[in-house]
This record gives C-alpha cells, structure tokens and sequence, in this order.
C-alpha cells in the first residue's frame, strides 16, 4: 500500500520514468538544448522503493530518435552504484551524454529513453531485466549560447579589468 501511494506520488510530481521492479529513475533535467557539436550531460538520482530486496544495476540500453543524437552511456558504468539496497537513493550523478551531430537541423527530438538494466538476483549481478525506462528530450538550437561565462573566463575577465584600477592606484601614490 505504502509502495502504491509513493509510485502514485512520483507521477504525480511529473517523474520522466516508467517504474519496474522498484527502481525510480529521476533526470535532474529530462529536457536540455545544445547546438550542433555540444554535449549534453544528463544526471539522476536512482530510488529502491522495496522494503526488502537489493537491487543490482548491471547496464543500461538506449535508443534515440534521431541518428544525429550520439548516446554515450558510458558515464552510467563510471558512476552508477553496483546495487541499492532496500528504501537507498543514490545520485545524483551522470548517467549518460549526448553529443548533438554538426549539421543536426533545430528542432525538438522527442521520444528518446535509456532502460537501466539489473535486478534483484541473489546478489551475482547476472540479471539484465529492464528496471527503468528513463524518457529525455533534447531540443537543438544553432544559436544557443552560454549565458554565463566559464570560471577561468569569469577569472581572465575579472583580472582584466582590475589592472588599469591598480595602475591608476599606482600612479596615484607616486604622486604623492
């Protein structure tokens, strides 16, 4: 019953997964934009709903529905934890990247999911049954811009503009 309420919960939040075997999958974002040539890097926080089963995480699967979107689900053997055990959340971390193709016409490309693989299996990491279906979108714009500049940019920028500050100072106690 309990179970019931936090899955009924859970969509009622908008959560972007379709749950199986306990496991809900949350994307910190489910929708970025990039322009052709960008990576997009997409994180989640993972959530064992059981009370009593550990759940082992042993991949993940993809399908895009665009060829001009590169999956990289790498990030998800990296990062992800190797189970969770009953009510554990972990994340949020990386769980995979897109790398938008030059060339890709703007648009919004819907539809696209990774399945995170595993399952409660006595503990030999064996089972690849689909535990999740993570839903994303990627929205590509050629003229989308980072509206804040890197640190390093933001540090070049910040000393630039204190060195006629401190000549002026310079030349002031000079003077004096």
């Amino acid at each position: 019953m309990l179970k019931a309420i936090f899955l009924a919960a859970a969509s009622t939040l908008g959560l972007c997964c379709l749950a199986h075997a306990d496991i809900i999958a949350q994307l910190d974002n489910a929708s970025l934009t990039g322009a052709p040539g960008d990576t997009l890097i997409f994180d989640v926080t993972l959530t064992n709903t059981s009370t009593t089963d550990q759940v082992w995480l042993n991949g993940i699967g993809s399908t895009a529905s665009s060829p001009f979107l590169d999956i990289d689900t790498s990030p998800f053997d990296v990062n992800a934890p190797l189970f969770l055990d009953p009510l554990a959340i972990s994340g949020p971390f990386e769980l995979f990247d897109i790398t938008i193709a030059p060339g890709t016409a703007d648009g919004g490309y819907i539809g696209s999911f990774v399945s995170i693989l595993g399952g409660a299996d006595g503990g030999t990491g064996s089972a690849f049954d689909d535990l999740v279906d993570v839903n994303f979108d990627v929205n590509v714009s050629s003229s989308s811009t980072s509206a804040v500049p890197e640190p390093a940019t933001f540090g070049l920028m910040l000393a630039a503009s204190l060195v006629p500050c401190l000549a002026a100072l310079r030349r002031r106690t000079r003077d004096i």
